[in-house]
């Protein structure tokens, strides 16, 4: 299942369940910059959720933390973000902060299984298996 953001009208970032990235440009570069530039100016979460996704997938977790966490300041309820700050956070070993952002994402979707799965996901990579199920 793809999820993805449009950007720009001749820019859509494409995010599979693994927070893998697919640009439809070859500028990769030249668009990773232009993200930067909207991000900063702070009027567009998509934006900032899509750069968040970039960075996670290469690897630059601290800013992909910083990037979702922008997004849930001004969308609290962001599902997607939470998830990816989430992951971020585990990726850096901060497991803790990661399961309380997940908790609070599976209080705001009692009825989302996204949300469920990456809560247990998260239990059982760290052997919590009780809890998992």
């Amino acid at each position: 299942m793809c999820r993805g953001h449009y950007v720009t009208p001749d820019f859509f970032c494409s995010i599979d369940n693994n927070c893998e990235i697919r640009l439809a440009s070859e500028r990769d570069a030249s668009l990773f910059e232009f993200l930067n530039a909207i991000a900063l100016d702070g009027s567009l979460p998509e934006a900032h959720e899509c750069l968040a996704r970039v960075y996670h997938g290469t690897g630059q977790y601290e800013s992909a933390i910083t990037e979702a966490q922008r997004v849930l300041d001004q969308q609290p309820a962001n599902e997607g973000a939470s998830r990816l700050l989430a992951k971020s956070l585990e990726a850096v070993g901060k497991k803790r902060e990661a399961e309380q952002v997940l908790l609070k994402n599976v209080k705001l979707h009692p009825n989302s299984w996204a949300a469920f799965n990456s809560l247990g996901g998260l239990y059982f990579r760290q052997a919590r298996y009780d809890q998992a199920a």
